[in-house]
């Protein structure tokens, strides 16, 4: 019976603690729900931040849900050391741990980030970067010893598993950056996932876009991108030194540049001095690149390290139209499928590209070469130089008039290309500053051609010299009573808009200005065959006029032609031909008579000088 009571006695006292812990629970509840308590949470979590950053950080107010463990803040304000705005947030919910809170420490689950501004600006030669002091604060020091024991542990500890972000807007310099919505969150496995959605980069430099009065130049310019950018990134393990990551997908679009890149994917594999990517996959437009590999030493001037790249073979398929508005305007109507590898080594201000291979789709024109691109540097930017050494070019069939035509030029002697037939060349081609150089052996059809000229663009004129030991200019030109030639040449072309306009205006006509001197060792014409002759050819973009000259030991044997179109050869009107005959021994003794007395007054001067 004393036993009964006493087991009813202990039940009403375990009852009696049972009620008053439950007690307890609820007025804890009411008052960390309550607004004296959530002030007080505010002005703690307001110290601790203000505390860590030795700034004034300010909060707008604060809201605690107890059950859900959750915490909002609205109006998040930090400044810098100037105490001009850095960083504002609209609004931050977050699943923490309150506990830890007490501890000088942050766990969240789920932080959300509505509305954030912030002010960004890189350090000068006088002042930091505005943000330093945030580095600062959260760079790990180093101690010389174990703290001493029972001593609380003073970091601030961040530990966060999801972070959602919205409406992001950060200017930078003179640069924005705007981000729609984006996310992370830590998977198992130590894996982490991240997407942006309407990322936007605006970035300004305060100079003029680099093509402002260059029509020839592209729209694209570092210091002048208007991009919008969608991406998604998983990382397997972010590490001190290390990230092994893949870019699963990124779409970048610049309107104004032209740029329209609807794939990018690549694996990386990357620590402080080196970076692999494999797997790389981009598209642009109809342009589609490949590579199983890309080997990059990341540049870092404290440990001497400068950049570095090389590539595996890069294999696709390009138009070139596609990249015409932001590198190559000339290519806007080139809209000519062409199967392209190569590979790619970048070192030393040099690119190097080795194993080119290009080709049509039906192989009509197929390209061999290695090029080099030189002098990258801004300072060096006249000096810069790309080489090619074409080791071989093949083009049949209607290929070349083909290409031609996807350029916006005036097309010449189009039906001559015609008749030249399949065409290979071997040789170099160089693009220095404003000039273009070809110098190499052009074989067709009907005969080889050793080239040499210049496009140059800064005085508009195409120059150089032409080689050939035989050539069927006669078939090319559809004069059947010409035959075969052996001669060299140097011409010049003028190809200034300006200078050909204006002259068009005057006399109208529609042929090439400019002129050509010949020498000619062998040629043919009907039954008349000669030998080592010189010919002259001006024209004034009009009329033609040509003249044929062959000095003997008696004199001079000469013509004369005109002509008004390339594509009539045969309507040329040559002029009938005549002979001038030098003088006789007479006059030629007293022409040696003459130089003599030069030669020995120029003699006796000489000697008197010494």
């Amino acid at each position: 019976m004393k036993g009964k009571r006493l087991f009813l006695r202990m039940m009403k006292v375990l009852a009696g603690c049972v009620a008053g812990f439950a007690v307890l629970l609820v007025a804890a509840f009411f008052a960390l729900n309550s607004p004296a308590m959530q002030n007080r949470l505010m002005r703690h979590a307001t110290e601790i931040i203000s505390e860590k950053l030795q700034t004034k950080v300010t909060i707008d107010s604060i809201a605690v849900d107890l059950p859900s463990a959750s915490l909002r803040l609205i109006g998040l304000n930090i400044l810098d050391k100037q105490q001009q705005e850095l960083l504002r947030i609209q609004r931050l919910d977050a699943k923490v741990e309150l506990l830890p809170l007490l501890k000088r420490q942050i766990v969240t689950r789920r932080l959300s980030v509505e509305q954030l501004e912030a002010v960004v600006k890189t350090a000068t030669d006088s002042t930091p970067a505005n943000y330093q002091f945030l580095l600062d604060a959260f760079k790990k020091k180093e101690t010389a010893g174990k703290p001493a024991a029972g001593k609380a542990d003073k970091r601030f500890a961040l530990d966060i598993k999801q972070v959602r972000l919205k409406d992001i807007r950060v200017s930078y310099d003179a640069n924005r950056f705007e981000l729609g919505t984006g996310t992370y969150a830590k998977k198992k496995h130590g894996r982490h996932e991240l997407t942006f959605n309407r990322l936007h980069i605006l970035t300004d430099n305060g100079l003029p876009r680099k093509n402002m009065g260059k029509p020839h130049r592209g729209f694209f310019d570092k210091g002048h991108l208007d991009v919008w950018a969608d991406a998604s990134i998983l990382a397997d393990s972010i590490g001190k030194d290390t990230l092994i990551a893949t870019l699963v997908k990124c779409q970048a679009t610049d309107s104004v540049a032209g740029l329209n890149i609807s794939t990018l994917r690549a694996k990386v594999h990357a620590n402080r001095q080196r970076a692999t990517l494999t797997e790389v996959e981009i598209r642009h437009k109809n342009t589609q690149l490949a590579t199983d590999s890309i080997g990059i030493i990341i540049p870092s001037k404290k440990e001497g390290r400068t950049f570095a790249l090389q590539s595996g073979l890069v294999k696709g398929r390009t138009i070139p139209k596609d990249i015409a508005r932001p590198f190559a305007p000339a290519l806007k109507n080139f809209g000519i499928p062409i199967d392209l590898e190569a590979r790619m080594a970048v070192a030393d201000g040099t690119i190097r590209l080795q194993d080119i291979h290009l080709s049509t789709a039906d192989k009509q024109l197929t390209i061999s070469a290695d090029g080099t691109l030189t002098n990258l540097k801004k300072e060096q930017q006249k000096d810069l130089n790309l080489h090619f050494k074409v080791k071989e070019m093949r083009a049949k069939g209607d290929v070349a008039e083909r290409i031609v035509n996807q350029f916006a030029v005036k097309k010449l002697m189009m039906r001559e290309l015609r008749k030249l037939g399949t065409l290979r060349y071997t040789g170099t081609f160089s693009v220095l500053w404003k000039r273009q150089v070809f110098q190499g052996l052009l074989q067709t059809n009907a005969g080889g051609i050793n080239l040499n000229f210049t496009l140059d663009g800064l005085n508009k004129y195409v120059y150089g010299t032409a080689r050939t030991r035989g050539f069927r200019l006669g078939k090319v030109l559809d004069l059947p009573k010409l035959g075969d030639i052996a001669c060299s040449a140097q011409f010049k072309v003028d190809i200034s808009k300006q200078r050909t306009a204006k002259m068009r205006t005057v006399k109208g006509g529609k042929l090439p200005i400019g002129t050509l001197s010949a020498q000619v060792d062998d040629c043919s014409y009907e039954s008349l065959h000669l030998r080592r002759f010189s010919a002259d050819i001006t024209s004034d973009g009009a009329e033609a006029n040509g003249n044929v000259r062959k000095n003997g030991l008696f004199g001079d044997v000469y013509t004369s032609f005109t002509y008004i179109d390339t594509d009539q050869q045969h309507k040329v009107k040559i002029n009938s031909p005549g002979v001038k005959l030098r003088k006789g021994d007479k006059q030629s003794g007293k022409e040696k008579k003459e130089k003599k007395g030069k030669k020995n007054r120029k003699k006796k001067q000489q000697e008197g000088e010494n």
